[in-house]
């Protein structure tokens, strides 16, 4: 009898943090992710415990300081990538399912609400960071840590868990979808996280505070976690704001709304000098056939080619005065400034793509608008592929600032005309493996941001996993003829990309003692040839499911 009180006294407490708990451990998703942490994380130790334990026997010992610094490294790199996707559809999800405002008429207070939400969306990051209890007790009794480092380092953890956790509960409080939150947290969180603390020079206001400075010193540690805190407070104060001002916020196109202005502003600039026109724009001009790719192409604001053009210009000026201070510096300096700027550039062209072709369905189905699709006489293959070709056109603009960094290499390797063709090849090659992939990810989903959360963890998967194990496998060297396994890393997309700008095509073959590889040219050819092919391959074959599924898929509840 009193364990039922207590039960049902808890639950009146605290409802939504009940609700939401018990919601997480009734998903299957929430094991797997657990599993995959544990997996990933416990690999990372092996591979670092088998560095250390390969030494002497000797030198073993007080090895534990740099275990327990990658374990948190790990931690932290996790909190970072994981944590803003796990809680930015905390508060949009209720939005998007009309129960927010069903809350609102219970005895839920507003700041009741968010505190449970926030702690129900932290419970799920803290269970993955209690895995590192046990490293943390092999590392102190491995020697060279103090009991001071373990109390920093868990307190950069706790620190950046709640600063991290708080902003993106205010980024899900004030955004309308699951899918703005997500592109918003981790675009603004880049900024505030990164961004300000390169502008300032000094992360000590940042978690995770002073722990990478003085990792030593436990008074300077708490001194910095005072800031942190009282930022962490001012993110949640923030979300209850939100919260109260933007629970009706209508439903508008905001990146359109934005695209619009922007577009007035280099309008008036325009009549300033000319008044040149590059692209007409056809106003409501009724389409003579493609129905589908002109409603696309007047709907929204990233298939609009004027709207990109002028939102690329910005970008291109940038990238052009970034490639010519580079020309004008040292030429080792500048090379690793322009392969850095190509690894960027790619990954946000990558993100791009990845959430146009995972939203490309599931956008409709959120919109109510697939059922009025389906009434009407198109084939429905015909429906994937009209609105496929509305997102081409981001692929084109999108080409511009990486072929401007390509050139760029292309001078300071002295007209390597090999490294440009490669970058050209990975253009025609990996811009519809990327976009057909996520279409193809995105027809099995049934919202957005479940379709965008699947499509860019699987690609991440897909472009590191081959890459970082086989890289472990052949560094610890267990056996002999390890080497042979270095092909293996071909699976990646972005095998191709980092060999072009970094180590170089010889490594792949090296170690096989083939007729056909007795010339350095074989060695450089082969492994290019292999990864296009395979890829342009898995390209035709996404493509080709997507628009045959696309019968069965499209009226799928």
């Amino acid at each position: 009898m009193n364990i039922h009180r207590r039960r049902y006294t808890s639950e009146l407490a605290a409802p939504l943090l009940v609700k939401e708990l018990t919601e997480r451990a009734n998903r299957q998703q929430t094991y797997i992710v657990r599993v995959a942490f544990a997996l990933l994380f416990y690999g990372a130790f092996a591979i670092m415990a088998y560095n250390e334990f390969s030494i002497s026997a000797g030198s073993r010992f007080g090895a534990g300081a740099e275990i327990s610094r990658l374990a948190i490294n790990v931690q932290l790199a996790g909190i970072f990538l994981f944590l803003p996707a796990m809680m930015c559809g905390v508060i949009t999800s209720e939005k998007e399912r009309g129960t927010l405002e069903l809350i609102t008429l219970t005895d839920v207070s507003s700041r009741a609400l968010i505190v449970q939400k926030y702690l129900g969306g932290l419970a799920p990051m803290i269970t993955c960071l209690l895995m590192a209890l046990p490293i943390n007790g092999v590392a102190y009794a491995m020697g060279g840590l103090s009991q001071t480092q373990v109390i920093t380092g868990s307190l950069a953890i706790v620190l950046t868990a709640l600063n991290v956790g708080a902003f993106s509960l205010m980024v899900s409080a004030y955004c309308r979808t699951t899918l703005g939150a997500f592109a918003a947290a981790y675009c603004l969180g880049t900024i505030w996280y990164f961004g300000l603390s390169l502008v300032c020079g000094s992360g000590v206001l940042l978690p995770p505070g002073a722990y990478f400075y003085r990792p030593s010193e436990l008074k300077l540690n708490l001194a910095s976690a005072i800031p942190t805190l009282a930022i962490t407070a001012s993110f949640l104060f923030l979300s209850h704001k939100f919260l109260l001002e933007r629970a009706n916020a209508p439903r508008t196109n905001q990146l359109l709304k934005w695209f619009q202005e922007l577009d007035r502003w280099y309008q008036d600039i325009n009549k300033q000098f000319g008044n040149v026109q590059l692209v007409k724009d056809r106003g409501n001009d009724l389409p003579d056939k493609h129905p589908i790719r002109w409603r696309e192409i007047r709907a929204k604001a990233m298939a609009k080619i004027q709207y990109l053009i002028r939102l690329m210009l910005p970008v291109e000026v940038i990238v052009i005065i970034f490639v010519g201070l580079a020309n004008a510096s040292r030429h080792d300096i500048a090379g690793h400034h322009l392969e850095m700027v190509v690894f960027v550039l790619w990954m946000i062209v990558a993100a791009l793509l990845t959430v146009q072709g995972s939203s490309l369905i599931t956008g409709e189905r959120v919109s109510q608008t697939l059922e009025v699709l389906l009434t009407t006489p198109i084939p429905r293959r015909a429906i994937v592929a009209e609105k496929a070709a509305a997102v081409r056109i981001l692929s084109f603009i999108a080409l511009v600032p990486l072929l401007t960094v390509a050139l760029g290499n292309w001078y300071l390797r002295f007209y390597d005309n090999f490294y440009l063709i490669v970058h050209a090849l990975t253009f025609l090659v990996y811009f519809p493996l990327i976009f057909w992939f996520s279409v193809a990810v995105g027809l099995h989903q049934k919202s957005r941001y479940k379709g965008v959360l699947f499509a860019v963890g699987l690609l991440f998967s897909w472009c590191a996993l081959p890459i970082v194990l086989t890289s472990a496998i052949v560094d610890m060297h267990p056996f002999p003829g390890v080497e042979k396994l270095r092909p293996l890393t071909l699976f990646s997309p972005a095998s191709v990309i980092i060999a072009n700008e970094e180590w170089g095509f010889e490594q792949y073959f090296s170690a096989y003692r083939w007729p056909a590889f007795t010339g350095p040219s074989a060695l450089i050819y082969f492994p290019i040839v292999l990864n296009f092919t395979f890829h342009t391959a898995l390209a035709i074959v996404f493509r080709s499911y997507s628009l045959r599924s696309a019968e069965t898929r499209l009226a799928a509840r």
